[in-house]
């Protein structure tokens, strides 16, 4: 599943998106998670919907506060006082 519109913008200190693959498909379960068998409306959907929430709060303090790897923004560079 991706996001096609509007397009996901970056945390302004982020570099990549989080919890996303190389082709821009959301991160939503581990392999093997999901089957087949299972309903999107009760797998796909909701986990897409977390996903929305968990990157709108990534936006705003910059780390990622869902399950998975911990994705923080680095801290802003301190600036360099010339000594």
């Amino acid at each position: 599943m991706m996001v096609i519109d509007p397009p996901l913008a970056l945390h302004p200190r982020a570099t990549a998106l989080p919890h996303v693959y190389p082709d821009g498909d959301l991160c939503l379960h581990l392999p093997g998670e999901w089957k087949e068998d299972m309903l999107l409306s009760h797998t796909i959907l909701p986990w897409a919907s977390e996903w929305l929430l968990h990157y709108e709060v990534w936006r705003v303090v910059g780390r990622w506060t869902g399950s998975g790897h911990d994705y923080a923004v680095p801290p802003p560079a301190e600036p360099d006082d010339g000594g």
